[in-house]
């Protein structure tokens, strides 16, 4: 008797992903760089359970709008309510994520030849 297969979790990114039956869908694929990116806005690096979770819903709304997109360009019918609502809140998401990316990101450091450069601009205004 073997022993049960072990799942593994999928990770984009860092983050732990859902699984789902077949992760080599187009979905699956555009979901995962869609996680990517916007880990990466976000600085990469060790990210909160709670931004997780915000990348993973942008990318969830992202991925939800394209495919409601697609299908109304094929010509099928699609609740062009829910289309609005999906674009909404995933506008609202991508802005948290935009917030808290732009609060992570370092202040621009002067280099040395800035810093001299700046001091006599300083030392001339003040001769005259």
């Amino acid at each position: 008797m073997s022993a049960p297969a072990v799942k593994r979790t999928r990770y984009a990114h860092g983050i732990a992903l859902p699984r789902v039956a077949d992760g080599r869908t187009l979905a699956a694929r555009r979901f995962r760089a869609l996680v990517k990116q916007f880990a990466h806005d976000l600085g990469g690096g060790d990210l909160s359970a709670v931004d997780q979770a915000l990348v993973k819903q942008a990318a969830h709304l992202i991925l939800e709008a394209e495919q409601m997109q697609v299908a109304s360009i094929r010509g099928d019918r699609v609740d062009a309510d829910s289309l609005v609502r999906v674009n909404s809140e995933a506008r609202r998401v991508i802005e948290l994520l935009n917030i808290k990316g732009a609060k992570r990101k370092p202040t621009a450091v002067m280099s040395l030849h800035d810093i001299v450069a700046r001091h006599a601009a300083e030392r001339a205004e003040g001769d005259d």
